[in-house]
């Protein structure tokens, strides 16, 4: 058999026949997915407190529209505990067991989670910028609205870096990560969960 590496995906999607696996497919328009990272062999911060967050949202929120998942790694793990929402592809972290009843069911306004608050993947920087000031103006409706908006926002805001090659303007400075205090200060930490 030849195998042509150029387009392997197409080979193999080409010889898969849905039909065999029809009675594993399940309807998920409803439901939620939440990644929780737990990888503890890259960093301690992120086990001790991202599988306590795990065990909480999976013992207390978890049910069929509701999946609770642990992952090997979402995004810095000094932002730890985090997690990563589905559908929507919302980014959270130094969550703490007070922030996750919101976070879950809603049921406050969206502003409480704004130290939590680590952007929607998916879209640039400057798309991020815009996005997280509207869903923060507009609360959690903004979810539901937020589709389109995030797709007519990527085509019409350019990449970083922002500037001609031929000027002889610097380009935008790089967006820093967020100054939080480390989670080895462990004091600290054990208060918030």
């Amino acid at each position: 058999i030849m195998i042509n590496l150029h387009n392997i995906d197409d080979q193999i999607l080409n010889n898969i026949s849905v039909s065999e696996y029809g009675s594993y497919q399940q309807d998920i328009t409803d439901t939620r997915d939440l990644m929780v990272c737990t990888h503890g062999s890259r960093d301690a911060c992120c086990s001790r407190f991202g599988f306590a967050i795990f065990k909480q949202l999976r013992e207390k929120y978890a049910d069929e529209k509701l999946r609770v998942w642990r992952a090997s790694h979402i995004i810095g793990h000094r932002l730890a505990p985090t997690l990563v929402d589905f559908p929507e592809g919302r980014f959270w972290g130094r969550l703490t067991f007070n922030s996750l009843d919101n976070l879950i069911f809603h049921n406050q306004p969206a502003n409480l989670l704004k130290e939590y608050n680590l952007g929607l993947g998916g879209i640039n920087y400057f798309a991020q910028l815009v996005e997280h000031k509207l869903f923060f103006q507009n609360g959690w409706q903004w979810i539901k609205q937020s589709r389109d908006f995030n797709t007519q926002m990527e085509k019409s805001i350019p990449e970083y870096p922002l500037f001609d090659k031929k000027s002889s303007k610097k380009p935008l400075p790089q967006p820093r990560s967020r100054t939080l205090m480390p989670c080895a200060r462990e004091e600290t930490r054990r208060d918030k969960l």
